[in-house]
């Protein structure tokens, strides 16, 4: 009956120090779009992910709205942009705004 009492006692306590063991991965539209920018900044290229980046700054809005909105405006002035050096200057300082 010992035995048993401890071997119930060990499963418990391992239980109980033992987590899900999942790990937990920040998906917020602040960080996924901090991701893509840092992206940008490294390579200097303006592509397809702008849209992605819009869309996860639109999620934002709704509990950021003003910062949201302010980074949706550098966004756009980004598109436009050719110079490699300026758009990377630029998706750093966006992405430092994250």
């Amino acid at each position: 009956m010992r035995f048993a009492k401890l071997i119930f006692a060990l499963w418990v306590g391992l239980s109980i120090g033992c987590g899900s063991g999942t790990p937990t991965i920040d998906s917020s539209p602040m960080s996924t779009a901090r991701e893509m920018l840092e992206k940008v900044a490294d390579t200097g290229v303006v592509g397809d992910q702008l849209k992605e980046i819009e869309a996860e700054l639109e999620k934002m809005r709704f509990t950021d709205g003003s910062k949201a909105t302010y980074l949706i405006k550098q966004l756009r002035q980004l598109k436009l942009m050719k110079d490699a050096a300026k758009i990377k200057a630029v998706a750093s300082d966006m992405a430092g705004q994250l």
